[in-house]
């Protein structure tokens, strides 16, 4: 899943950061992390945040540069162009139109876009998928939004 986000084209603008963000710029934000992950060559980090009923992860590349932001959990204030955690299907596809690939999992699935991914699973008895988790990569513009 990592190498599919940081081959996405990106959005300038998730939470509030826009493009050529540090991880010095999130930590400033958001505190200490709680977790800090780096790959085997040490060419990649990943910072965990922990905010009230979401999680934010902040993948950098070696030079401290934010490469994608990905928020995964329940809290409704987390958006991205008009779709935000917790929202259904229908209102992704209304507000991105058809996506890129959809990758298909045992809990959900993934719906990839140019410049995000939208991971999506079944909520208690509900009897539709709902968004627990957005990944944006932070480089450049976005694909166009599906007209109205």
């Amino acid at each position: 899943m990592l190498s599919i986000l940081l081959t996405l084209s990106a959005f300038p603008g998730f939470l509030g950061f826009g493009p050529n963000i540090s991880i010095l710029d999130v930590t400033n934000r958001f505190g200490n992390p709680i977790t800090l992950d780096q790959s085997d060559d040490k060419r990649i980090q990943s910072f965990t945040y922990s905010r009230e009923s979401y999680l934010l992860t902040a993948i950098s590349d070696k030079n401290s540069k934010v490469v994608t932001l990905q928020a995964y959990g329940l809290n409704k204030s987390v958006k991205y162009r008009n779709v935000g955690l917790m929202s259904d299907f229908k209102s992704v596809i209304k507000n991105f139109g058809n996506p890129q690939k959809y990758f298909f999992n045992d809990n959900g699935f993934d719906i990839v876009y140019p410049d995000c991914v939208f991971t999506l699973v079944k909520i208690g008895r509900k009897n539709y998928h709902q968004v627990v988790g957005i990944s944006v990569s932070m480089n450049k513009e976005p694909a166009q939004s599906k007209k109205k």
